[in-house]
């Protein structure tokens, strides 16, 4: 790919730069702002980046730029990914509490998850182990509170307490269901907070 011109390679990192810390990028406007350019300006050095191949377009969403294949193969990150906070642990087990204390940022391609205020959890205890969800697994959580039966869901106690199973019904109504057959299904009350959409395994 060809080189940048010093301005040319401002541009580029502050479209990096901004889209790391929203999770989005820059319009043309907010890159006019902060680098005191015009509009017109900056959308003929984001033309010049897109014909270099250091960024790309997608022409169905309204902020519609992305990394270049070749910078998003060199770790780039921030367009085309998302960051997404760690809060805690969630038990595949007995539930206990999730504490929503944000334990750091991991960042990920955003076809893990479109949903800007997707979060993750860390598992703990076996419950889902016949789900292929391990202690120790980081889990993507979408948040959702619509019934999505059949998926794995993060649901909460009427106690606060949370828990990571499958959400199941049948003729007695709603009711949580681990994939393991030594623990016994939850039927008390509970609320579906998210739907798990992605698992991550750290070897």
């Amino acid at each position: 790919m060809e080189t940048l011109t010093e301005r040319q390679a401002e541009v580029l990192n502050f479209i990096v730069s901004f889209a790391r810390e929203h999770g989005f990028p820059p319009s043309i406007r907010e890159i006019a702002a902060d680098l005191k350019l015009c509009s017109s300006t900056v959308q003929q050095f984001v033309d010049v980046l897109i014909r270099k191949g250091k960024l790309e377009r997608e022409p169905s969403q309204r902020r519609n730029l992305r990394l270049g294949a070749g910078l998003a193969t060199h770790g780039i990150a921030g367009l085309g990914s998302r960051a997404h906070p760690i809060l805690g642990s969630a038990p595949a087990g007995r539930p206990n509490l999730a504490q929503e204390d944000v334990e750091g940022m991991l960042w990920l391609d955003e076809t893990v998850s479109r949903s800007k205020d997707s979060y993750i959890l860390k598992i703990k205890g076996d419950s889902m182990i016949g789900a292929g969800i391990l202690s120790g697994d980081l889990i993507v959580v979408r948040p959702q509170k619509a019934p999505d039966f059949n998926s794995v869901v993060v649901a909460q106690t009427e106690d606060g307490e949370v828990t990571v199973k499958y959400l199941r019904k049948d003729a007695n109504g709603p009711f949580l269901e681990a994939a393991n057959p030594a623990y016994s299904p939850i039927r008390s009350p509970f609320q579906v907070v998210g739907r798990v959409v992605s698992v991550i395994r750290r070897l």
